[in-house]
């Protein structure tokens, strides 16, 4: 059999098989369950509520602005409290559809979730991944992590296509167990994680650009805790990049 026949018998074997397996497990909407054409979609209700973080934001926080900016425009508030942090990006704002995703992921441990999640994050900042030097979870830690049985932030990781050698999945450890974040002020939240992370000691980050991964981004009290960590360890840059935002937008 020539290679050329051999190639189409494979691809017919391979649609046979995705039809059987659509035909047996159909793609479900991502928020509501709604069947889809392929997994990973959303169907259009869902679509048309999702809002995708667009410009004109904030070259440093990524809070989005209402009204049009110059280019590398630093927003007021990162101006006056200059965070550790370099440059905060994230798919989607965080409203009702992606909200109802990310709890899913996490409370329910519906962690096939992680996977399209992920996908969208590479797809999306692909340059961001590739011009970071590290790409690492924000942690979990010990106690919560039994409990939950998985980080939620190191499942999207595995999911993001391609950088395998960038991926330290232990790059920072959470060493106190801090109160969950979600019922704080921003200024409860940044005392709630004052001091909670170190640098796994076997890891160097002198002089490399640092992208941690988080599925939301509200205040940037965790994020900015371990950008303190990891630049007093050396790090040139910290990034972080999270499947969804607060909206926060500045308004003129």
């Amino acid at each position: 059999m020539k290679k050329n026949q051999v190639k189409a018998l494979k691809q017919l074997w391979k649609k046979w098989w995705n039809n059987t397996l659509s035909f047996l497990f159909p793609p479900l909407c991502l928020s509501c369950k709604k069947h889809v054409h392929n997994w990973g979609d959303f169907c259009a209700p869902c679509w048309s509520e999702l809002v995708y973080v667009t410009e004109p934001f904030c070259k440093q926080c990524g809070r989005v602005f209402e009204f049009k900016i110059e280019d590398d425009f630093v927003c007021p508030k990162c101006i006056q409290d200059q965070p550790p942090y370099d440059i905060v990006r994230a798919v989607f704002i965080y409203n009702d559809i992606s909200k109802k995703i990310i709890l899913k992921l996490k409370n329910h441990d519906s962690t096939y979730l992680a996977k399209y999640m992920g996908r969208y994050m590479s797809s999306n900042f692909h340059e961001l991944l590739e011009k970071a030097d590290i790409i690492a979870p924000i942690p979990l830690h010990w106690r919560r992590l039994l409990k939950r049985k998985f980080n939620q932030s190191a499942l999207m990781i595995q999911h993001l296509e391609g950088f395998r050698e960038k991926k330290i999945y232990d790059l920072m450890q959470r060493h106190k167990n801090t109160p969950i974040q979600g019922t704080l002020d921003e200024a409860s939240r940044i005392k709630n994680v004052k001091s909670a992370f170190k640098l796994s000691p076997q890891y160097n980050v002198k002089g490399k650009i640092v992208l941690l991964i988080d599925d939301v981004f509200t205040t940037g009290a965790t994020v900015g805790a371990c950008a303190k960590v990891l630049k007093r360890k050396g790090a040139k840059e910290v990034w972080c990049l999270s499947f969804a935002r607060a909206d926060g937008k500045f308004k003129d």
